[in-house]
């Protein structure tokens, strides 16, 4: 009889356990910006503000910096975007004494996207901070590449941000040229139909 009641306790677990298991929520994916800024001291607040003009869905969060470490977490809306990751100095008044307000004054460009980003910078110099596309683009290319740089990255959201840009001041024929090249996931991408309705509206 024991054994009996002890197999039934077992099997009342198993039920439990599987209707817990079927109530937990689906963690959806997101961006996770972690590194570290150095010569920042500990409590130090780094903040992530959007400075895409192409997708201007709301993004800005903030946190402080532990053990000379920082973490941001969220969702990026519409795949990808443009943002800036820094810290904040006071803005003078003219007297040079009266602080006015605060505002990124040390920051760096980062391409944003739904996955591990790694940010490992300098204070005081953090937009030499390198390993991301958005910054060694901004750090290294000049306008007469941005085609090459197109056809050597067709994969990347960034390409489509890029073309958006020279959208307009090249031609016509160049940007189709370039969006035919891009992969039909940055095509079905906010960068991807906007380029597309660009290339719609100039066709008529």
């Amino acid at each position: 009889m024991n054994k009996l009641k002890h197999a039934l306790w077992l099997a009342s677990l198993a039920v439990l356990f599987s209707a817990c298991a079927a109530q937990k929520p689906v963690s959806r994916a997101g961006y996770t910006l972690h590194g570290s800024i150095a010569g920042a001291t500990d409590s130090t607040w780094v903040y992530i503000l959007n400075q895409d003009k192409f997708n201007s869905a709301p993004l800005s969060d903030s946190t402080q910096i532990r053990k000379g470490k920082f973490i941001l977490t969220g969702t990026v809306p519409n795949e990808a975007m443009l943002v800036f990751v820094g810290i904040k100095g006071p803005v003078y008044a003219a007297d040079g004494k009266n602080v006015q307000r605060y505002r990124l004054t040390d920051a760096a460009p980062v391409w944003l996207e739904n996955k591990v980003i790694p940010f490992d910078g300098t204070k005081g110099s953090l937009y030499k901070t390198s390993g991301n596309i958005a910054q060694d683009y901004f750090r290294n290319n000049q306008a007469a590449d941005d085609a090459a740089f197109i056809q050597r990255n067709p994969d990347e959201y960034f390409s489509a941000y890029v073309l958006n840009v020279r959208k307009e001041t090249w031609s016509r024929d160049q940007v189709a040229e370039l969006y035919t090249l891009l992969s039909q996931k940055v095509k079905d991408s906010l960068y991807g139909r906007q380029l597309a309705e660009f290339l719609a509206l100039s066709d008529q």
